[in-house]
């Protein structure tokens, strides 16, 4: 999927983007912006370009969660990272801010397409039901991310969870976007399943790991299933991925992120170049931003190979996942050793009996 041309033709669909006469974000007409089949797919490349940018999964979404788990400690120059990883994280927190909007465009994105492919005509259209999956499986990630960073994902009786916003803002214009209120919890884990119905249903037989693919669909119901502690139906699905015969583990652990294209263990990944770079390598090896939190060195037992993805330089402990100095490392959002890992703990809490993982 790593076409930059595709996806600057995307980026000019949905953003009204013409070098000659540039045309604002806010003052596209969304009902003439997708027309038919082609445009459909352009606008269906233009929601993984917005998954691209740096407060999503083109670097920050992906190491704050690290620094939220301990797994990272921050010591660059950035207040919102380090707000972060002091758990003192005040609703002005830069990234907090921008990561908002940033996810809430691909929810929007995806809702132009489930909204308006369904009604266009056109007979050439012809993988109509896959675009109509992906958006589906991107708006149920979408909202699945929003709730965990946003919402009290951790329990379903609670109110807050995210606002749902299921149909296209006015022309695109997010200064018409409506005022709506937090969906509960548990309204938000319904949408979320209903979208990988969906999904799972148009996406059979699709295995693009640089989209969001069958596979992908089942991956993100098993890690839902689990967050909700509804263990069989985690484990089930967690078990057709794991039975499929596609994917399976690397030999060398370096390999899987030494790769700048998906392996073998890849089920879903978000895919860059050196022409469309995350900041993966800047934020981590370059520079002094994420580094690894020493307890996390404490966790593993002399021979394990996962501690080679850790290395000291400049007087840091800092990671080595993201070696390409090109920024051609990809944000891995679903991997085959996840699901094996998400099978373990279904059945072992399933049975209530935590030796079984």
């Amino acid at each position: 999927m790593k076409k930059i041309l595709a996806i600057c033709l995307s980026i000019a669909l949905i953003s009204g983007c013409d070098i000659l006469n540039p045309e604002p974000f806010a003052n596209l007409d969304a009902n003439t912006a997708l027309r038919d089949g082609a445009s459909a797919n352009a606008i269906m490349l233009g929601a993984y370009s917005r998954m691209q940018v740096d407060p999503y999964y083109g670097v920050e979404f992906v190491l704050n969660n690290d620094l939220i788990a301990d797994n990272a400690t921050f010591q660059g120059f950035f207040d919102s990272q380090l707000e972060i990883d002091q758990r003192a994280v005040p609703f002005t927190n830069l990234w907090i801010t921008q990561a908002w909007p940033n996810i809430y465009r691909v929810v929007n994105i995806a809702n132009l397409l489930i909204t308006g492919i369904p009604n266009l005509e056109d007979e050439t259209f012809g993988n109509r039901d896959r675009v109509l999956g992906e958006a589906h499986g991107v708006r149920a990630l979408a909202y699945f991310d929003l709730l965990r960073v946003y919402g009290e994902f951790y329990d379903e009786s609670s109110a807050f969870g995210v606002p749902l916003l299921l149909a296209p803002i006015e022309n695109n214009d997010f200064n018409l976007i409506p005022n709506l209120a937090r969906s509960s919890v548990q309204e938000v884990y319904d949408q979320i399943l209903a979208d990988l119905d969906v999904a799972i249903a148009n996406l059979e037989g699709f295995n693009d790991r640089g989209r969001f693919n069958f596979w992908a669909a089942l991956s993100l119901r098993a890690r839902v299933q689990l967050y909700r502690k509804n263990y069989t139906a985690a484990a089930a699905d967690a078990n057709e991925v794991i039975n499929s015969g596609n994917f399976s583990l690397l030999a060398d652990v370096n390999a899987i992120y030494e790769a700048t294209e998906p392996t073998a263990e890849s089920i879903f990944e978000v895919e860059f170049n050196d022409q469309d770079q995350s900041g993966f390598n800047t934020f981590t090896i370059r520079r002094d931003e994420y580094n690894v939190d020493p307890s996390l060195l404490n966790f593993f037992e002399d021979g394990d190979a996962r501690r080679n993805l850790f290395i000291f330089l400049r007087n840091a402990n800092r990671t080595n996942k993201y070696p390409d100095n090109t920024n051609s490392n990809n944000a891995k959002v679903f991997r085959f050793a996840e699901l094996l890992l998400i099978r373990a703990e279904a059945l072992a809490y399933g049975s209530g009996n935590r030796r079984r993982a």
